[in-house]
Parts: C-alpha cells; sequence; structure tokens
C-alpha cells in the first residue's frame, strides 16, 4: 500500500507570531498581511519536512470571522500571503485549512 505522509502545523503561534493588537489590547492573529512576522527558523524546518517526502498542511482557526474582527476573503489573504513567503523561502506548503468560528 502506497501511504502519503503528512505534517500537520498551526498556524498562529508556529508559523506567525502571535500579534498583540493595541487598540483592543488582546492577543490575536495578524489581521492583515503586514502584521505577518514568521518565526525564525520555520521556513527552514518546512523545507526539511518537503525533502523528506512529507506533504505540509497548516490548521488554523480564526474566530475573528465570527466576531467580526475580519472577513473571509482578508483571512484568506493572509494566508495565502503565509503561503508566499514560504515559497520564496524554498519552503512548500501543500495546502491551509480554516475554522472561521
Amino acid at each position: 500500500m502506497d501511504m502519503n505522509k503528512a505534517v500537520f502545523l498551526d498556524r498562529d503561534g508556529v508559523i506567525n507570531e502571535i500579534v498583540f493588537h493595541e487598540d483592543v489590547e488582546v492577543l490575536d492573529s495578524p489581521f492583515n498581511t503586514q502584521q505577518v512576522r514568521i518565526l525564525e527558523g520555520v521556513f527552514a524546518a518546512i523545507a526539511t519536512f518537503n525533502q523528506l517526502g512529507y506533504k505540509v498542511l497548516v490548521m488554523t482557526n480564526q474566530p475573528g470571522a465570527a466576531k467580526g474582527k475580519m472577513s473571509l476573503a482578508r483571512i484568506d489573504e493572509v494566508n495565502q500571503h503565509i503561503v508566499s513567503l514560504a515559497s520564496k523561502s524554498g519552503a512548500q506548503i501543500d495546502q491551509v485549512y480554516c475554522c472561521p468560528h
């Protein structure tokens, strides 16, 4: 039987920094691409998973959508920005799954 290998990573706090939003005094996800800060060594680790034949899947829950803090389109924009940054660094994120609860 041929099986695919995969690694599942959370997004916020694993791939990117969690952001302190001063206006509402809360730690939360980045609300836009300008707030995305990638944690040191993450893309190198993802590239290693790629080289070992693992698919890299990112899972993220984004309650900000349900609370009206950001739109689903904005969440997708942030996700795609992270995928693009990874690609430019030689790392491949195969898929991002988001739960907007």
